[in-house]
C-alpha cells in the first residue's frame, strides 16, 4: 500500500502519541474526522488491495467473491469515473479493469492512471468477459 502524506503524518502522530482520538489528528491535518477513521481503517488492513471495475454485476460478484475468499482486500466500481476516484482514495494494489465501461471507457481510465505519477505505478490488468465466461489478460 503506498502512503500519502497524510497518511505518514498520520501515522508519525499516532507513533507519538497512540492516544490521540480522530478528532485531534483531523484537527491537525485539517480534515474530516471521517477522513481520518477511514485512512487509519486503511492502513491496519495489510492485505493485498486489488480494485475490481466492472458494470456488470455477473463478472464482477464472482470475481469479487474468488478473490476475497482467498483473503484479498477487493474494492469495487462501477464505471470509469468511480474508478478513478476509488483509485485515488483507495490506493489499491492491482486494478482488474474492464474495457467496457459507462461514463469512462477501460482505455481512457487506463491512460489516465499511466499518466499520473501517483497512480502510474499501480499494475492493471484487462478483465474481458463474455455472457458465459470471464477471463484476464494483462496489460500494464
Amino acid at each position: 500500500m503506498k502512503l500519502d502524506t497524510n497518511d505518514r503524518k498520520i501515522v508519525e502522530m499516532l507513533q507519538k502519541d497512540a492516544t490521540l482520538s480522530y478528532g485531534v489528528i483531523a484537527e491537525r491535518l485539517g480534515l474530516t474526522e471521517g477522513e481520518v477513521e477511514g485512512r487509519i481503517s486503511r492502513l491496519s488492513d495489510t492485505r493485498t488491495k486489488i480494485l475490481i471495475v466492472d458494470d456488470e454485476l455477473d463478472t464482477l460478484l464472482p470475481l469479487k467473491r474468488a478473490l476475497e475468499i482467498e483473503d484479498f482486500n477487493v474494492i469495487e466500481a462501477q464505471d470509469g469515473i468511480e474508478a478513478l476516484e476509488r483509485v485515488r482514495s483507495e490506493n489499491p494494489d492491482l486494478i482488474l479493469l474492464d474495457l467496457m465501461l459507462p461514463k469512462l471507457n477501460g482505455f481512457e481510465v487506463c491512460q489516465r492512471l499511466k499518466q499520473d505519477e501517483a497512480t502510474s505505478s499501480i499494475p492493471i490488468m484487462y478483465v474481458f468477459s463474455s455472457p458465459t465466461s470471464a477471463s484476464t489478460s494483462l496489460s500494464y
